[in-house]
């Protein structure tokens, strides 16, 4: 029983593994340069330089993996939209959600 547990341990640190790679090269095979996005229409090469060197995106790929990872384990994955933590939009948004999700249950 134990070998089995294990095994389907390592089995699943694979594929999470493999799902971050590819979730990863998706992200990264999108269309067009975040920085520019970020910056919006106008913006000087400067700004634009300035959000690569913030977000990390004029370092070789394996380093953007790496922080991408390591921010996961470390909980500093931040919304680029909303300047602030995930979790944090995460927990205000969590309340509404259970009870949206406790009436479906209900009427079910």
């Amino acid at each position: 029983m134990i070998a089995y547990t294990i095994r389907r341990f390592l089995q699943m640190l694979i594929v999470l593994f493999g799902l971050s790679v590819l979730i990863f090269t998706m992200l990264k095979m999108t269309p067009g340069d975040p920085a520019v996005i970020m910056a919006g229409l106008g913006a000087t090469p400067e700004t634009i330089q300035a959000i690569r060197d913030k977000l990390g995106l004029d370092r070789p790929l394996h380093e953007q993996y790496w922080r991408l990872i390591s921010g996961l384990f470390n909980g500093q994955i931040r919304a680029v939209t909303y300047h602030t933590s995930v979790w944090g939009i995460i927990f205000e948004r969590l309340p509404a959600t259970v009870e949206l999700g406790i009436f479906a249950m209900i009427i079910a």
